[in-house]
């Protein structure tokens, strides 16, 4: 597959996320599994490949101790094609981008879906939990305490309202205290997610449209950062993540670049996080021997 056919599969998949509004929850659900791949990459998986659930170039499979066996058909996919003060270019088969390194356009590579492979057992990721009860709390308190980059509350709020960010006033987040712990983990995920589309001091959306496709982002990020760090808020978040529909593909290139955007904020903010506890929900964003890591 050559770059011009990646980029025309790209173009289909977005057209897909437009008529068909329950794609979108199927590319959420991918962005979360793959979360440090493009959007563009994780519309390429699913047009070869929807049910992948963890995907390596051939050589990482091999040093995790896994091959790729005979005949399999890889996955194409974009990866970026990096150049160093010296021109050189990155030799390896899934480069990454750093801050002296130049991009300099996208190639072409081959993964493979463990579903592929034969080999060495990897550590399974960790089992969503349901939205329910109180076994988040410790996790709610530290993010507050140490890791979310906004003053947080908890006070009463109208009916139907779970948190609020307003950043044209005090730049805070207010979260219901009448919700339980997890619940308030799920908004506060989601009003994060707002403060980091809408940074304080900026004026929130006033047409309607704009306000809706706000909404949309930000309980998808939360959506995919709870995925990520195993809350599973889908009984809550699926009106709203597979709700998007009628769009210009424009809108959507932006929506998921923004979506993707806000993901890697938060999730950097948790891998950082001074918190010990926090920090675990993270354990394999800076590692670069993670299978899904290195393609941007």
């Amino acid at each position: 597959m050559t770059g011009q056919d990646a980029q025309a599969l790209v173009q289909a998949g977005i057209e897909r996320l437009i008529g068909d509004p329950a794609q979108w929850l199927q590319w959420a659900q991918t962005q979360a599994r793959f979360h440090h791949y493009s959007p563009q990459n994780i519309l390429l998986i699913l047009a070869q490949r929807p049910d992948a659930t963890r995907v390596a170039g051939f050589q990482t499979w091999k040093r995790l101790g896994r091959f790729v066996r005979r005949g399999e058909k890889g996955i194409t996919i974009l990866a970026p094609m990096v150049r160093k003060s010296s021109d050189a270019v990155e030799p390896d088969d899934v480069p990454t981008e750093e801050p002296t390194r130049k991009l300099v356009g996208f190639r072409p590579v081959t993964v493979f879906d463990i579903a592929q492979t034969d080999g060495d057992p990897l550590e399974d990721p960790p089992r969503a939990i349901v939205l329910t009860g109180d076994t988040w709390q410790p996790v709610l308190t530290g993010l507050i305490a140490s890791t979310v980059p906004v003053p947080v509350t908890f006070g009463a709020l109208p009916p139907d309202t779970w948190g609020m960010w307003q950043p044209a006033l005090d730049g805070h987040i207010t979260i219901s205290d009448a919700a339980a712990p997890n619940m308030q983990l799920k908004t506060l995920l989601h009003e994060w997610a707002h403060s980091v589309g809408i940074p304080a001091g900026t004026a929130v959306p006033v047409d309607e449209t704009a306000r809706a496709e706000e909404e949309v982002m930000a309980e998808t990020t939360a959506y995919i950062v709870g995925q990520i760090i195993g809350l599973d808020t889908l009984s809550y978040s699926q009106s709203y993540v597979a709700g998007w529909s009628d769009r210009s593909p424009e809108t959507v290139r932006r929506a998921l670049s923004a979506i993707h955007h806000r993901v890697r904020v938060m999730m950097d903010a948790i891998a950082h996080s001074p918190d010990p506890l926090v920090q675990t929900l993270a354990p394999d964003w800076r590692e670069a021997s993670s299978p899904a890591q290195k393609v941007s």
